[in-house]
């Protein structure tokens, strides 16, 4: 039996979502020859979450409809400035 990727509940047969989820990160550092560098990778996979998990939170869909309303709005405010 499946168990749930971010919560560990147990999923029953036929009841899980499988969804892109974060897995984890990876920073890195060093030098080429005498410049310094740095780099930050972030790993995703597909994992097998419950129903209540798959739900987007609410911060995500918020986030979703204030940024449309922004493009909304910029598109208003420069709808003379194109063409």
């Amino acid at each position: 039996m499946p168990y749930c990727f971010k919560c560990n509940r147990k999923i029953e047969r036929g009841q899980g979502v499988r969804k892109e989820v974060y897995t984890g990160h990876h920073k890195s550092a060093g030098f080429s020859g005498n410049r310094p560098w740095a780099g930050k990778r972030k790993y995703y996979a597909m994992r097998i979450v419950c129903n209540d998990c798959a739900k987007p939170s609410t911060s995500e869909s918020l986030f979703t409809a204030l940024t449309v309303m922004f493009l909304l709005f910029l598109l208003w405010c420069f709808r003379g400035w194109v063409c």
